[in-house]
């Protein structure tokens, strides 16, 4: 949802960029010199050096990176690095208030890159937009896969 969101405004947007870096991005946005990795803090703190390599070697390049760390620190946890981000709530589509901290975070995202938030028509177009691609991405493989399984039985 964040690609999608960000590239109505940034159309040269890329998604898990491997050529900057030599190791894989997220979302790269060239033209802002601006990357964005988001991960799960539960999985990432054991590898917050790698995170930080990355950094470095953005910055090198001359990008800023933003790191969103889903969930919470908790005691014992490795030191935050410094201009992490973290959002307490699941982003998952299945939870409920998912909704409108994505669009908190996005606006966040937007407000960091010297943009205004989104408007709610480009709000309604980035959902229509990611159902139109889960859609796409599910009917080659589930889909088929599902209704295989009924002729067989059938």
């Amino acid at each position: 949802m964040l690609y999608v969101c960000l590239r109505l405004r940034f159309p040269e947007a890329i998604w898990h960029d491997r050529a900057l870096i030599g190791r894989e991005l997220d979302l790269y946005l060239p033209n802002e010199g601006f990357a964005l990795e988001f991960g799960a803090w539960y999985l990432h703190k054991g590898k917050v050096a790698y995170d930080m390599e990355k950094r470095e070697l953005c910055a090198g390049k001359g990008v800023r990176l933003l790191t969103i760390y889903e969930g919470t620190p908790e005691a014992g946890d490795p030191q935050v690095p410094e201009g992490c981000w973290f959002c307490a709530e699941r982003l998952a589509a299945d939870s409920p208030k998912a909704d409108g901290y994505l669009r908190f975070l996005i606006d966040r995202v937007l407000g960091a890159l010297g943009e205004s938030p989104m408007t709610p028509e480009e709000w309604q177009q980035a959902k229509r937009d990611c159902f139109k691609m889960t859609l796409a991405e599910r009917v080659p493989s589930d889909f088929y896969w599902e209704n295989l399984e009924r002729t067989k039985t059938a």
